[in-house]
């Protein structure tokens, strides 16, 4: 639910994702899944429409479902 949730605010926002990368191990099998803690990037490519409103939405999902999301762009 949560990369889905990601992935559909970013295509919104007229971003397209080139890769998503798993940079944590797997959760071990048989642990729920609140219990266990994974990191993910996403590359992304172009130009948000509207960064504060795409900052703002990727803060909203970040707080329902108590997860970290940073956003930076590369120069």
């Amino acid at each position: 639910e949560h990369i889905a949730r990601v992935s559909t605010i970013t295509a919104r926002h007229g971003l397209n994702i080139d890769h998503i990368d798993r940079l944590s191990g797997r959760i071990p099998e048989g642990l729920p899944a609140d219990q266990g803690k994974g990191c993910i990037e996403f590359s992304v490519r172009g130009e948000a429409e509207d960064p504060d409103a795409l900052r703002a939405e990727f803060l909203a999902i970040a707080q329902e479902l108590n997860v970290d999301i940073a956003f930076q762009q590369d120069s």
